[in-house]
């Protein structure tokens, strides 16, 4: 983009080329990429007819992804908007919203390497375990660090503290977090459609950000809840005690809790493809239930582990 007289830059108007896919249910929830030009990643926002998109984000100038809004039955122009203004409307930008149909997500990436999985201490030190990459860790946090979740591709993760406060590396996009919360943030898990993430409060109060959607918190829980883990179709949820007891919420499968946990557990996170799940003891134990079978344990660094997310 040339530069302005004034010394800052031009951006042109943006233009929309194609919808995909261009329809979906009332109740919002599809991830629909959007194909066109002119867009500014970081500065792009969409509207559905007059509705603002659930969420957005732009990967280039090319490119967006969004997740639709609630909104009545009919067709609308979706149009974004940059600081180089507003899109203007045409027949590849029309998308429909139709009662009794369900929300269209990206499938559940499975990587075709071995599975593998991060955990991460309460002062921000990630471990990568099997397949996992590191990808850095929390330096000079005042908060403890209190737990991790992994991107869609399996190549990032997200970090936070008890404040609420949220840390994005490799590919993971940062989508938001909290100073609201009443009791400590405790866990966070990631949306399958990689554009959003839920995180969960020791009484088990679920906040949603982004794509995710709130399925339903745990009331009265069996001892303090410690963690939390998306079903596969992003439609449901996992949260974890530290007992060991799991909450099933929307789509999500019960698999099995820890009977008599060696310490204390402090996270859980799905097994590739979804069935099945891993928990983490605060000394490294990790128990698998499903198809998720223990790869090892965290290494015995002194200090306590806090979370775990599968690669």
């Amino acid at each position: 983009m040339p530069p302005a007289a004034g010394g800052g830059p031009v951006y042109a108007v943006p233009t929309i080329t194609g919808l995909s896919p261009n329809a979906g249910p009332v109740a919002g929830g599809s991830v629909v990429t959007v194909s066109g030009t002119n867009f500014v990643v970081g500065s792009t926002t969409a509207r559905f007819g007059a509705t603002a998109a659930v969420s957005v984000s732009c990967s280039s100038g090319t490119t967006c992804v969004m997740t639709t809004p609630a909104h009545p039955s009919g067709t609308v122009e979706v149009t974004v908007s940059t600081p180089g203004g507003a899109s203007v409307v045409n027949s590849a930008d029309q998308f429909s919203f139709s009662a009794g149909v369900s929300p269209t997500v990206p499938a559940p990436v499975v990587a075709s390497n071995p599975p593998g999985y991060w955990t991460v201490t309460a002062a921000g030190k990630v471990s990568a375990n099997g397949s996992a990459a590191d990808h850095g860790s929390v330096k000079n946090e005042v908060s403890a660090v209190v737990g991790i979740a992994s991107a869609l591709s399996g190549t990032g993760y997200w970090v936070v503290t008890a404040q609420g406060r949220v840390y994005s590396y490799g590919s993971a996009r940062y989508q938001g977090g909290t100073a609201q919360a009443s009791v400590g943030i405790v866990g966070i898990t990631a949306s399958p459609s990689g554009m959003g993430y839920w995180l969960v409060n020791a009484q088990g109060r679920v906040y949603a950000f982004g794509s995710a959607r709130n399925y339903g918190s745990v009331d009265h829980a069996v001892g303090a809840v410690v963690g939390m883990a998306s079903a596969p179709s992003g439609t449901g949820y996992w949260v974890v005690t530290a007992q060991g007891r799991l909450y099933a919420f929307g789509s999500a499968r019960y698999y099995g809790s820890v009977g008599k946990a060696v310490g204390t557990v402090v996270g859980i996170t799905t097994a590739p493809g979804g069935r099945g799940y891993w928990l983490a003891g605060a000394n490294g134990d990790v128990y698998g239930f499903g198809s998720a079978r223990p790869l090892g344990v965290a290494p015995k660094t002194g200090s306590t582990v806090v979370g775990i997310a599968a690669s």
